[in-house]
């Protein structure tokens, strides 16, 4: 009886150890791979992670984390960022008609209009509660703001409603104001 306890025991412990031991060797195989799948770029927190993890046995571990400052992270800054300026290139182009008292040419207002449908396309790809996770309401007051300006800007400009566009432009100065009162702690993350 002592003998057949014991070897179900062992048998245990043995199985057991395969188990630990194949978790392991999964997880440092996982990092591995996801650390040849890096873009090694800044800030590289997860391209040290994952070499000390490649040439140490934390890679068992590190395989089966995910540390954060993923290609996802960096495109939706790059996403966030490209719809600045690309309503700044809209801006530029009134800024430009309204220093010089002119009219629009058609292809400037093509261009304007152009620039602020395209950043209004790529601010609606940008992960909303990701910026709120950055900063503190940063994705609310884009989506509230920004996003909700540039699509009654938009829609001034294209269906001729001066109210429309003056609502656009107020909910963007809002943008601008918050914006401009918080970059220095955005900038530092």
């Amino acid at each position: 009886m002592k003998k057949k306890l014991k070897e179900i025991r062992e048998g245990v412990v043995t199985i057991f150890s395969f188990i630990i031991f194949g978790l392991a060797i999964t997880g440092w195989i996982l990092n591995l791979v996801i650390f040849f799948g890096l873009n090694f770029s800044t800030p590289y927190r997860a391209e040290v992670f994952r070499a000390i993890g490649v040439f140490s046995p934390a890679g068992a571990i590190f395989g089966y984390l995910d540390i954060n400052d993923s290609v996802a992270d960096i495109d939706n800054i790059k996403k966030f960022s490209e719809s600045m300026d690309l309503n700044n290139q809209a801006t530029r182009i009134m800024n430009r008609i309204g220093d010089e008292k002119r009219q629009f040419t058609a292809d400037e207002y093509l261009i304007m209009l152009d620039s602020k449908k395209n950043a209004l396309i790529k601010a609606k790809a940008v992960n909303i509660e990701e910026l709120n996770n950055d900063y503190k309401e940063f994705g609310n007051q884009y989506q509230e703001n920004f996003i909700k300006g540039l699509e009654f800007q938009i829609i001034g400009w294209e269906e001729i409603d001066a109210g429309k566009s003056l609502q656009g432009q107020i909910l963007e100065n809002e943008w601008g104001k918050w914006y401009e009162n918080n970059i220095k702690n955005i900038q530092k993350l």
